[in-house]
């Protein structure tokens, strides 16, 4: 193997590293993570995958494989894409309609990808709409759960970031 292909390959798992863990912060993160739980109830990233890979839909296109009536659906599925672009969730291109007007065109990022069902009908979604289920939200208002809960939560995060910690002295 050469060293541009390992070049490649480092940077090409890097970047795989990063969509991961940024896709975990999406998950844990109230506009961007609430309007991500609307996204992933509606199966918009699902719709767009099924469409194939580098494929970019029009807010149109998808809402057209949505069960709505609703003629505003592709202009709130265009604010509702733009926000995920500016995160860097879906990407967004601007092309030429049909009618000469400049439109939005918005696919996939590898973030995005992550959140989709896998080969094996894997994905980060079910974390991101748990951590914002209603269940789940309510729960903080029990004070033996709250108790619970902050205490799981600082051994795990001090468990976690030793072991962070002890594999980045080696560096």
């Amino acid at each position: 193997m050469s060293l541009t292909e390992k070049l490649r390959r480092t940077t090409e798992e890097e970047v795989d590293e990063a969509a991961f863990h940024y896709s975990f912060k999406l998950a844990s993160s109230p506009i961007l993570p609430m309007t991500l739980k609307a996204v992933l109830e509606l199966d918009l990233l699902e719709i767009i995958a099924a469409a194939g890979p580098g494929a970019q839909l029009s807010p149109a296109e998808v809402a057209s494989k949505l069960p709505t009536t609703n003629p505003e659906a592709p202009a709130m599925l265009d604010r509702i894409s733009r926000l995920l672009a500016s995160h860097s969730v879906l990407t967004c291109s601007v092309v030429d309609g049909e009618d000469g007007k400049p439109k939005r065109l918005y696919g996939l990022t590898p973030v995005a990808k992550l959140l989709t069902k896998n080969e094996h009908g894997m994905s980060t979604a079910p974390l991101a709409l748990l951590n914002f289920d209603r269940v789940f939200l309510d729960s903080c208002r029990d004070p033996r759960f709250s108790k619970l809960f902050n205490d799981s939560m600082v051994n795990h995060s001090t468990i976690f970031n030793e072991e962070d910690l002890g594999h980045l002295q080696g560096l």
